[in-house]
C-alpha cells in the first residue's frame, strides 16, 4: 500500500498511477498519453446517446453500441496470439500487433498461416 498526498493507491506492479482514475500504467509516456487522451479529454457532454451505466455520451447510436459491447463493465475480449495481452477493442489489438510484433506478423503472412480471427478472442 502506498500513501501519497493523504490518498490511498492500490498496490500495483505498474510504475505509474493516474491521479484521476487510479489506473496503473507501466511507462511515464503511457501515463502522459492517458492523461491527455483519456482522463484529461474533454468529453462530449451534449451527445444524443447516453450510457445508462457510466453516463458517457455519444453522438451516434453505433458508438454507444460499441461502448456497451467492448468498454463499459466488459472484460477485454481480444487477445494477442503472441504475448497473450488482452484488449477491449480490436483496433487496439491491431495497433499492438503492428508496434510490438511486426516481425512475428510478417512471418505468419509470408507463410500464409496467420492465426484466424477466432484465435484473437479472449474467450477461448
Amino acid at each position: 500500500m502506498s500513501i501519497t498526498q493523504n490518498s490511498w493507491s492500490p498496490p500495483t506492479r505498474k510504475g505509474y498511477m493516474c491521479p484521476g482514475c487510479g489506473k496503473g500504467l507501466s511507462h511515464k509516456y503511457t501515463l502522459d498519453r492517458h492523461l491527455k487522451t483519456v482522463c484529461g479529454k474533454v468529453r462530449n457532454t451534449n451527445g444524443k446517446w447516453k450510457c445508462k451505466d457510466c453516463n458517457r455520451t455519444y453522438e451516434s447510436q453505433g458508438s454507444l453500441s460499441r461502448h456497451y459491447r467492448y468498454e463499459c463493465h466488459v472484460n477485454p475480449q481480444f487477445r494477442c496470439v503472441f504475448c497473450k495481452r488482452l484488449f477491449t477493442q480490436k483496433c487496439s489489438l491491431s495497433r499492438h500487433l503492428k508496434k510490438k510484433h511486426q516481425k512475428d506478423v510478417n512471418v505468419y503472412v509470408e507463410l500464409g498461416s496467420y492465426p484466424s480471427r477466432s484465435t484473437t478472442s479472449a474467450s477461448e
